[in-house]
């Protein structure tokens, strides 16, 4: 039952009414975004006026993607100065975002020296090492391969890493990382 979208949306949705009506209650601020019937609806609480709206506005959004919508708000923190984030997560496919898209990310951030860190399951990976340590083609092409094996799994990691050790040294990751560019830039 769970697995139908319709059904996780309508939890979702009622979830978000309870939580947008006990929000004045909280002792922190609270931002709601993505998980009402209108996806574009945003309420922000407990914050001064002038970062409720700016919240308001860059947080509003059509994209359904839950991965997509995550990656959005590790920008939009990154650009308001924080120098460390944590993000949490269930699956591989936010673990291959990161990494592709961490320098893209980070360009605009005011911090010298930003960090992120994803927290998945009981390990905790340091985005901004793993980035400074693999091929940038492996960082260029590491969704491309992802989304071929639909694999939600850390176990899928091990194998998939051998595979990029052994394409780079074949030359392979080089002709992948050509045919991601021409994919993205097709109209």
């Amino acid at each position: 039952m769970l697995t139908q979208s319709s059904t996780k949306a309508k939890i979702a949705e009622v979830i978000f009414e309870i939580w947008k009506d006990q929000g004045e209650s909280t002792p922190f601020p609270l931002v709601l975004a993505g998980g009402f019937s209108d996806r574009r609806e945003v309420h922000v609480k407990g914050l001064p006026f002038n970062v409720c709206s700016e919240l308001t506005e860059s947080l509003a959004s059509t994209h359904e993607e839950a991965d997509t919508r995550l990656v959005l708000h590790v920008v939009h923190c990154f650009r308001r100065g924080y120098q460390q984030e944590i993000v949490k997560a269930n699956d591989t496919d936010i673990l291959a975002m990161l990494i592709h898209h961490f320098k893209i990310m980070t360009s605009k951030c005011t911090a010298s020296n930003p960090e992120l860190y994803l927290k998945f399951r009981d390990k905790t990976f340091p985005i901004h090492q793993v980035v400074k340590k693999i091929p940038v083609a492996v960082t260029n092409t590491i969704t491309f391969l992802h989304c071929f094996t639909g694999c939600d799994t850390v176990s899928f990691f091990k194998r998939q890493k051998d595979f990029l050790y052994c394409g780079s040294k074949a030359g392979v990751l080089d002709e992948l990382e050509k045919l991601t560019a021409k994919v993205i830039s097709a109209p």
